[in-house]
């Protein structure tokens, strides 16, 4: 009877030897697919256009006065068709600054995308530009990271999404 208890355990150590073999060489384990990279440029609304709601919470006759705070939905566009909408919020910072704190989610067709960060105010004829980092994502974009940068002297942008 021992003899058989002692085989059965040493079977077993065997086993489980074996198993712990296997999970450190990777055989059996899940193959793990490369990084996607997704680069998208888009022209970003305005709060007058169809299908945009936007409020500004603050000193209502000067809209981009110190600690505004502008919360908006905004369509977005790629050669002139319409590709989904940002939604968020945006805090007006000093004057001197020309700039303004937002956290926003890009709505796209196979996913949504966060953005968090300081940018310039946006205007036709600024001439300064800005990265601010992906803060994560949804659907196809899940666990993204990358950058969201304005494109100086218009009102596109270039979003570079890296997608585990």
């Amino acid at each position: 009877m021992k003899k058989t208890t002692i085989a059965a355990a040493a079977l077993l150590m065997s086993l489980g030897a074996w198993q712990l073999l296997l999970a450190t060489t990777g055989a059996g384990a899940a193959v793990t697919a490369a990084p996607t990279t997704t680069d998208v440029t888009f022209t970003e609304g305005v709060c007058s256009d169809t299908g945009a709601s936007c409020k500004v919470i603050g000193d209502q006759s000067h809209r981009t006065a110190f600690g505004n705070r502008l919360i908006f939905t905004i369509p977005l566009s790629s050669d002139g068709a319409t590709i989904g909408y940002e939604q968020g919020d945006c805090v007006y910072l000093q004057k001197a600054t020309m700039s303004d704190f937002c956290a926003y989610d890009l709505h796209l067709a196979t996913g949504s995308v966060s953005v968090q960060g300081t940018l310039p105010y946006v205007s036709d004829s600024s001439v300064r530009s800005r990265r601010v980092p992906v803060t994560g994502g949804t659907g196809s974009y899940l666990g993204a990271y990358g950058t969201l940068r304005l494109i100086a002297g218009t009102f596109d942008y270039h979003l570079h999404v890296v997608t585990p």
